[in-house]
């Protein structure tokens, strides 16, 4: 993105730097959570002229005769960068933005189709496109009792 204005730069403002979760990933050992939240602000900074991000769109259907629940993508990673979906996407639509945690589900009804888009800032500089991209899903619950009906998967996605 470039040209940004400056009200798209102070809301992207918040979307820069790292997670709590990203950093625990990392293997960050806090001493408390408000040294973990202290890195956490610590790591986003101010947006210039541009900014590279990433974009995933794709579709999620429900092909069994039961109402689910599940939170699409949780967290996306590469050889490079990790991201906690829930509170690092920037992009709000009719999947994605479902709450701040993946126990946020929402119920999915027998047959439906949800579009999702996901942006997940990657830094100031224009990144180069990697090979592959891996999500991991949040489990899957039957939409009435919450059981577990499938665990949580990681797939891959070959870059063109």
């Amino acid at each position: 993105m470039t040209d940004l204005t400056d009200k798209a730069k102070d809301y992207l403002y918040s979307y820069t730097g790292t997670s709590l979760q990203s950093l625990f990933h990392e293997g960050y050992k806090a001493n408390n959570l408000q040294e973990a939240n202290e890195i956490v602000d610590r790591s986003k900074w101010k947006i210039d002229k541009s900014v590279g991000y990433l974009d995933i769109t794709y579709t999620i259907k429900n092909k069994n005769k039961n109402e689910e629940q599940f939170f699409s993508m949780v967290n996306v990673f590469g050889n490079n960068f990790y991201f906690y979906v829930p509170s690092q996407n920037f992009i709000s639509s009719e999947d994605t933005l479902m709450g701040t945690t993946d126990a946020s589900r929402i119920d999915y009804q027998p047959g439906e189709l949800r579009n999702g888009e996901i942006g997940l800032i990657l830094g100031d500089k224009l990144p180069s496109v990697p090979n592959e991209i891996h999500f991991k899903t949040a489990p899957l619950l039957d939409g009435e009792s919450h059981e577990l009906i499938h665990k949580a998967e990681t797939f891959t996605i070959k870059s063109k």
